[in-house]
């Protein structure tokens, strides 16, 4: 099982931010990482559901559908089709916050 790394220091106090959030989907043993970056005035697990959100409006087609091609550790394919945002985050089994970069509001 791989880990995914996040951030070794977060201040609360600091309000505005641009998070990179890295999210794992998987499916039986397949599996995928997704990075996306959530700005502005929020924290906590809020990230989590605005990132695979983001995700999905800025790399769905026209049709709003979404194929993403999950790999098995041996590197067998495995195609997955979404119709919405919700589908992803049922399959989210691991998301964190890999970088953090402060910003003016």
């Amino acid at each position: 099982m791989k880990t995914i790394t996040c951030v070794d220091q977060y201040d609360p106090n600091v309000r505005w931010s641009k998070h990179t959030i890295r999210s794992t989907l998987m499916q039986w043993d397949y599996s995928i990482d997704l990075e996306s970056e959530v700005g502005g005035n929020c924290r906590g697990s809020t990230l989590f559901e605005i990132a695979i959100e983001n995700y999905y409006e800025k790399h769905c087609d026209e049709y709003g559908m979404l194929m993403l091609i999950l790999t098995k550790p041996n590197g067998d394919t495995l195609e997955v089709w979404f119709e919405d945002e919700s589908e992803m985050r049922d399959m989210c089994v691991a998301t964190a916050i890999i970088n953090r970069i402060e910003e003016k509001p």
